[in-house]
């Protein structure tokens, strides 16, 4: 009866500290971390290959163009990277807003929903 609630003790913690590095993980890549953490921790294994799938890339999405040289900068640029200028004002924790010209109009598609962890930030 011992062996089994030390099993118990010993997976579960395991099961916390691998949550923890999901939740940290998504939250570098401005993803919902509270919800990926929680996920991770009541699915295990199968939460973690989920999360790893329906990721982001660590790449940054968004650019921006310089207005002085036109030279494209990753977003955590706040100078460009050619010239010096300063860049125009960031959205806030890596948000992008798109303008009205690539605004999407209608529903997100269940993966969409599922990587921004269904609109709980």
């Amino acid at each position: 009866m011992v062996s089994f609630v030390v099993y118990v003790v010993i997976g579960l913690t395991i099961q916390s500290i691998l949550a923890m590095f999901v939740a940290g993980d998504a939250s570098d890549r401005g993803l919902n971390s509270q919800f990926w953490g929680a996920f991770t921790f009541i699915f295990g294994i199968a939460g973690i290959v989920i999360y790893l799938l329906l990721r982001p890339s660590s790449d940054p999405d968004i650019i921006y163009v310089c207005q002085e040289c036109r030279t494209e900068n990753p977003e955590q640029n706040n100078f460009c990277s050619e010239c010096g200028t300063e860049l125009k004002t960031r959205q806030s924790e890596g948000k992008h807003q798109p303008d009205d010209e690539t605004e999407k109009k209608g529903s997100m598609s269940i993966i969409e929903a599922v990587k921004s962890g269904f609109g709980m930030r």
